[in-house]
């Protein structure tokens, strides 16, 4: 916080932070509350943990910064799981269709 410029912005940088929080973000939390309710709870646990696995991936590609090893290690910890998750439920629910 010392080292915090609060006035080193104009008004439009702060006008579009503004709209960011009150309509962009806002919406897609809105989106996701309404979205999990339809799948089970440790499904939407992990996708709402991609925003912090692809946030050093937007990073990377808009700004250049190269990731550490920690980060990518995480990050295909986290996404491996999600995928396998999804994988060993889409077969569960394609097996007790076909026992019913």
């Amino acid at each position: 916080f010392p080292f915090a410029t609060v006035f080193g912005h104009d008004a439009i940088d702060y006008s579009l932070l503004a709209v960011f929080g009150m309509f962009e973000y806002a919406m897609a939390l809105v989106a996701f509350t309404i979205g999990a309710s339809y799948i089970p709870a440790a499904q939407s646990t992990l996708m709402a943990l991609l925003e912090n696995v692809l946030a050093p991936v937007w990073v990377w590609l808009v700004v250049n910064e190269i990731p550490g090893l920690p980060t990518i290690a995480g990050g295909l910890l986290i996404l491996t799981t999600l995928i396998l998750h999804t994988i060993y439920s889409v077969k569960d629910q394609d097996e007790s269709i076909r026992s019913d």
